[in-house]
């Protein structure tokens, strides 16, 4: 694993990005196969990934991809505990008198539960993948802004 990613477009990061930047390789087959009404090859896309390794502390590849239900949930393994834009959408979720911690219990995982959901529903056509990459992807590199930041 490189320490920098560079694209064919000839734009060089300062960090490795290239595993993220292949979820949208996995958004696209996602659409593709729902087009062709192969919801269940999309679903397993958005559950388990299809092109975006993961690595280990030492670089080495995994047998998992990342997936966007994973990057959806990534908020239970406290990965946005202190993200402010988190917190932020949380609290935009709350009832009065609500708690952080009861927000998030309660809305955590609203993204995964409606992306799911659409993936399941036969008449929504493509929104299951649009909506990955508005809930999920936004979420997520927003949130790698942020960790990078600190």
């Amino acid at each position: 694993m490189a320490s920098v990613t560079t694209f064919d477009v000839g734009v060089t990061t300062l960090t490795d990005v290239d595993s993220i930047s292949r979820i949208a390789l996995d958004i696209r087959d996602m659409a593709d196969h729902i087009e062709r009404n192969e919801y269940r090859d999309a679903r397993r896309i958005y559950q388990q990934g299809k092109h975006a390794p993961q690595y280990d502390v030492y670089g080495n590849e995994e047998d998992d991809y990342l997936s966007l239900q994973r990057m959806a949930n990534a908020w239970k393994t406290g990965m946005f505990d202190e993200d402010p834009t988190w917190m932020f959408q949380m609290l935009g979720m709350a009832d009065v008198g609500q708690s952080l911690s009861e927000v998030i219990s309660t809305h955590g995982s609203y993204a995964d539960a409606y992306i799911s959901e659409l993936l399941n529903d036969y008449s929504t056509g493509t929104l299951g993948a649009q909506a990955s990459t508005i809930l999920i992807v936004s979420m997520y590199a927003t949130h790698q802004l942020w960790d990078g930041m600190q």
